[in-house]
């Protein structure tokens, strides 16, 4: 069984459930066990507040048992959200460059315990915006209007992080749009 961790990111409406439902289906057929899942938003009851809020959510991910899929970073995420949802990120003030590094560093992966991939879904520009538009029932309908109100901007800062980090990381950032029904294969 390979020693995997995937983080699946990008903005609502982008596929990424139907990508780790997928995954969850693949690895179930394969190895006859389910593949945990983690939902940090959920499970931490929202975004992040504050920064020590925020490291208990990377704490979560350095010491999940694998192989384990994350339904979003809370690292990227905030990135991403942070700024348009609470005017501030929780993100320590040295990471705002948009290096997700982290992501792919922590003590684990240092020492070959396990790989961390990141796939980002990322539908065409306008399938996404429609997606975007239709409110959420998981969400809440603050959230979904401020979404909203900020596509664009919240396309372009996942586009800019993730093309960023792709050539630090080709082999370890992969994409996915769920139009095409291609989802890459890794466990």
């Amino acid at each position: 069984m390979n020693k995997i961790r995937l983080i699946v990111e990008g903005p609502d409406g982008s596929g990424k459930s139907t990508a780790i439902a997928a995954y969850q289906r693949a690895f179930q057929y394969k190895y006859g066990e389910p593949l945990r899942v983690f939902h940090l938003c959920s499970m931490f009851g929202g975004i992040p507040r504050n920064a020590s809020d925020y490291a208990l959510r990377v704490q979560v991910m350095d010491n999940a048992a694998w192989p384990c899929v994350f339904d979003r970073s809370p690292f990227i995420s905030e990135l991403v959200y942070g700024p348009i949802l609470r005017n501030k990120t929780v993100v320590p003030v040295a990471s705002l460059e948009a290096d997700i590094s982290c992501c792919f560093t922590s003590e684990s992966d240092l020492h070959g315990l396990f790989t961390t991939y990141l796939l980002y879904c990322r539908p065409p520009y306008k399938v996404l915006l429609k997606n975007m538009i239709v409110s959420k029932r998981h969400k809440s309908d603050v959230h979904c209007d401020i979404v909203k109100a900020h596509q664009d901007e919240i396309i372009l800062a996942y586009d800019e992080i993730i093309s960023k980090n792709s050539v630090r990381f080709p082999s370890q950032i992969l994409r996915y749009d769920y139009t095409r029904n291609e989802l890459p294969g890794i466990f």
